[in-house]
């Protein structure tokens, strides 16, 4: 009935009994997401942590918390722990890598990715952003091969086809990018970032009054976008 602060009350109640009750610490990690409460959320897993140090779940969900505030560097530590305790955890291996890009150490971030596929067979939006982490760095050609790995498993996947214009056009290739942006635009119509990359390539491509109709519905869809 969506009365979040009453259900944290008692899910902590729970867990200070049983700290490692998995089911109360998925609960109430949505209940913390339901309410933004955060600071609040790293204190009470930061507490479970000194009662069970050994519990993987609290480490993950403490740099879930961290991440929401954009504690990067603290959020990969706590994975790091939950990694420590269950060398398999898929699922920290995954979420330190997007810490590790959202930080903006794109190598490092690749790296774990990559670790994670040990673990767990690679998604179409796992591969989709190794292939940003490429891109970022640059890396045009090894960031169109993850871009396209994802669109093989996944054809209507709009962001990795977004993926592919940037670096066809990192490349020199304004042609192919037009194409391909166009695809994005096809799947998803609503993203700004689509927009404002397709005017980006209708620019450099000559097509100006396109380019001019193109950012004109990217500000529309966010005009916070300065």
């Amino acid at each position: 009935i969506q009365e979040y602060e009453e259900a944290i009350r008692y899910f902590k109640l729970c867990l200070n009994s049983n700290p490692e009750n998995e089911g109360a610490l998925y609960e109430l990690n949505m209940s913390f997401e339901c309410t933004n409460n955060y600071e609040e959320a790293i204190g009470f897993y930061s507490n479970l942590t000194d009662k069970s140090p050994y519990c993987e779940s609290i480490w993950f969900n403490l740099a879930g918390a961290y991440s929401k505030i954009e504690k990067w560097l603290k959020a990969v530590d706590c994975y790091d722990y939950a990694i420590a305790i269950n060398p398999q955890f898929a699922s920290a291996y995954f979420n330190k890598a997007n810490a590790l890009a959202s930080f903006g150490d794109f190598e490092a971030a690749i790296q774990v990715y990559k670790e994670s596929f040990e673990y767990e067979g690679p998604t179409f939006v796992t591969y989709s952003y190794v292939g940003e982490c490429y891109e970022r760095l640059k890396n045009y050609e090894k960031g169109m091969l993850f871009y396209k790995k994802a669109i093989c498993q996944n054809e209507d996947y709009a962001e990795a086809w977004l993926g592919v214009a940037i670096c066809q056009d990192g490349m020199g290739f304004s042609n192919e990018a037009y194409a391909s942006i166009t695809k994005a635009l096809e799947l998803d119509s609503e993203n700004t970032d689509f927009w404002y990359t397709a005017s980006e390539i209708e620019e450099r491509l000559g097509y100006i009054e396109d380019s001019i109709v193109s950012m004109k519905k990217a500000v529309e869809l966010d005009e916070t976008d300065l």
